[in-house]
């Protein structure tokens, strides 16, 4: 005989801790303090739920961040306050920053940026919603980012030759003058301990590479100054460059080997 089917009953697991009722009324309250004591309805009901779970400091920052931040005093609306509580509450070493933060949503348009999504035409106000909160975070970070500059190493990590010599020809940059004379061999030889005949290649390598360090992460020193010689033909390092992109191996002899295949110019 077959067993009967029994259907599952999905049971609400109860919260670890005990919630405040919904208050609209104290919410009302606080927006009043907050100056801003008419809001959309469904913001309204967002709010009221998560000073349930988050409490009045929470809403208070996030009302703040929001209409406080340059261009945004419009942006208290559905999904930015949803999207803006979500990252302070997965990063709240962010709200911390104080100043920082606040000043960092001034170069966020929100409603500019919610428009985008919505201009696309292309997904669902659920899928909006996830995609919004990924953009306005990543900005975040990239704006933290610059203002605590690169991490530094991990221990025991060892500069690249190629990295090197990019930093020294960066460095020697910024105080060549513009004109033959300019100590540049003194600062290379008393900073770096550069050869004066080395003092102008590692400036070409840094013209040619600063910005472009992955590149010719891992050529040698002499590679990377044949690479960036301007005696070298610019098809030759071209070519160069597209076995680097590749992932290719790339040494002395194969970039002295380029240049003596390209045609002679009279």
């Amino acid at each position: 005989m077959p067993q009967a089917a029994v259907s599952e009953v999905r049971v609400a697991k109860p919260l670890p801790f005990k919630l405040d009722p919904p208050d609209p009324e104290r919410l009302q309250r606080l927006l009043v303090q907050v100056e801003r004591p008419l809001i959309d309805a469904a913001v309204r009901a967002r709010l009221v739920r998560l000073m349930q779970f988050y409490g009045e400091g929470h809403i208070v920052l996030l009302i703040t961040t929001i209409t406080e931040s340059e261009g945004n005093a419009d942006a208290l609306i559905e999904p930015i306050v949803s999207a803006v509580s979500d990252i302070m509450k997965r990063r709240p070493e962010w709200p911390e920053r104080g100043s920082q933060w606040l000043e960092a949503f001034d170069l966020i348009p929100l409603v500019g940026l919610l428009q985008v999504f919505r201009d696309l035409d292309a997904f669902t106000e659920r899928e909006i919603a996830d995609h919004y909160v990924i953009a306005v975070g990543r900005r975040l970070a990239r704006r933290f980012a610059e203002i605590d500059g690169p991490p530094p190493p991990p221990p025991g990590y060892r500069i690249s030759a190629a990295q090197r010599v990019i930093e020294q020809g960066l460095e020697l940059l910024k105080h060549k003058g513009p004109h033959a004379t300019s100590p540049i061999c003194q600062l290379g030889r008393d900073r770096f301990g550069l050869d004066p005949n080395d003092c102008s290649k590692v400036m070409n390598v840094a013209r040619l590479y600063g910005d472009r360090g992955w590149l010719v992460e891992k050529l040698s020193r002499d590679a990377l100054f044949n690479l960036a010689s301007p005696s070298l033909p610019a098809a030759a390092r071209d070519a160069a460059e597209r076995r680097l992109r590749t992932g290719e191996r790339v040494t002395s002899k194969d970039i002295r080997r380029m240049k003596a295949d390209q045609p002679q110019t009279s």
